[in-house]
């Protein structure tokens, strides 16, 4: 896939022998003679800026950014967008000279990418501190292909308040806490990507890719997720935070008049309640894999499965398969504080000390609303399971105690699990002693679903 030049193209090319600064960047080696040639390094950029239709190659080599971040602030057009990639597909890496987690806390990231229409292909992202990619507000239209996301102490990409992106055939390994981290985004695939290998020698894991605060229509599809050791999930839709479309901290004012002041910043629900808006909402995994996966906190309720779903509303999980990997689905409410500038009814900062002042006001639990797992299949679940009376058995689901009745219009069926062992599942913290199957059918969920053992399994799609 490539697309095509209309504008300048210049050329960073390190293991070119005649390659300079003081060159014009606008070829790749020297043959032309006299100025033209290629850059050494990424310093001729900032006064030579792209623009729409233009295109930068990075050739083979390691393209060093000293702890600073590289980034293309213009953007393209739909006919001329601006591309960054490798040259021919040589082995280019941008090195941001970090350390994992070297300062805590600071998120300056490797690459930034906060215009539109831009296209990132066949790069290397490594030496990150606590971010590798940063999509920022005012992307719009990225195409994020064939890129590989090395490290990452908090996140290996961080996709905040964009919209209209498609990361496509890209791998994320080495990363600590989470490989993609989807934050009040809209309108984005993740497609035929890599997750693999992460890295819990700095801090603890958690899940590989969440999609939370105010994300709407995401797509992962046809993704890989195998060799992982975790907190609690591989993939989450759903997850943390306020979600806050309307930017009201989450909440939304119902059977009431919303009523600001002129700055829109502090608002009042008149008459009304305020009311938790989804984590996130319309996103959809459908055809990834999920192999040798590792979960290791299971107390944490309802929230133990390689695949699951936390306060997501219109949400769907179908034809996925989960292998040789510990608890296989999962599904929970989500709950927390807000912590937005308010004012009125809802007066959840205190001038002084910043804290929540009225819990009932500020507190909000979202619950699945219209959740959807069907066509799974679910071969070898590990003998994993733990907490009372979960001994010796696969787990096959665990769901939180007040998903039943407080979620409305739940699908789990038309799956298949393929498992040797005893199998189990669990509604209710660790505590609470796990069902066997039959007595999940009777709950009403995966009423025409198949259990088999393993030889049995049906070929997969």
């Amino acid at each position: 896939r490539q697309l095509a030049v209309t504008g300048i193209t210049r050329y960073v090319m390190p293991a070119e022998p005649c390659a300079a600064d003081s060159k014009n960047g606008l070829a790749p080696d020297c043959s032309a003679g006299g100025n033209s040639g290629p850059w050494a390094t990424l310093s001729p950029v900032p006064a030579n800026p792209l623009t729409a239709g233009d295109a930068l190659e990075l050739g083979a080599g390691t393209h060093s950014l000293a702890k600073q971040t590289a980034s293309q602030p213009a953007s393209g057009t739909p006919t001329r967008p601006i591309r960054i990639s490798a040259y021919a597909g040589q082995a280019a890496v941008l090195d941001g000279g970090w350390s994992d987690l070297e300062v805590p806390g600071d998120e300056t990231p490797v690459l930034r990418v906060g215009a539109a229409y831009q296209y990132w292909k066949g790069l290397v992202l490594d030496g990150c501190n606590m971010v590798c990619v940063q999509v920022k507000e005012g992307s719009d239209h990225l195409l994020f292909e064939g890129n590989t996301v090395s490290g990452g102490g908090e996140d290996g990409i961080k996709v905040t308040v964009s919209r209209l992106g498609l990361y496509l055939d890209n791998e994320f390994t080495d990363f600590h806490n989470e490989a993609i981290d989807v934050w009040h985004t809209r309108h984005a695939w993740f497609v035929g990507n890599e997750f693999h290998h992460n890295n819990t020698g700095v801090r603890d894991p958690s899940e590989v890719m969440w999609t939370k605060g105010g994300a709407e229509n995401i797509h992962i599809v046809g993704n890989s997720f195998h060799d992982l050791d975790l907190h609690t999930r591989a993939l989450q839709l759903g997850g943390c935070c306020w979600a806050n479309w309307e930017q009201r901290g989450g909440l939304l004012c119902e059977g009431g008049v919303l009523t600001c002041d002129p700055t829109g910043d502090c608002c009042d629900c008149v008459g009304g309640q305020w009311v938790a808006q989804p984590v996130a909402r319309q996103v959809y995994a459908l055809g990834n894999s999920f192999n040798a996966v590792t979960l290791g906190n299971p107390t944490v309720e309802g929230q133990q499965g390689v695949l699951g779903a936390s306060g997501c509303h219109d949400c769907e999980a179908a034809f996925n398969v989960v292998s040789d990997s510990d608890d296989a689905f999962s599904l929970s409410s989500t709950s927390g504080n807000n912590n937005q500038p308010c004012c009125g009814s809802l007066n959840c900062n205190d001038p002084v000390t910043g804290q929540c002042n009225q819990p009932a006001d500020c507190s909000y639990t979202d619950y699945p609303v219209n959740v959807s797992f069907h066509d799974n299949v679910a071969i070898a679940v590990r003998q994993s399971a733990s907490g009372t009376g979960g001994g010796n058995s696969a787990r096959l689901w665990n769901m939180k105690s007040d998903v039943p009745a407080m979620s409305t219009d739940l699908d789990i069926d038309a799956n298949t699990y393929c498992v040797d062992q005893p199998v189990t599942c669990r509604v209710g913290g660790t505590s609470t002693t796990p069902m066997i199957f039959a007595d999940w059918q009777a709950l009403g969920w995966d009423t025409t679903s198949t259990l088999v053992d393993e030889a049995s399994c049906p070929p997969l799609r």
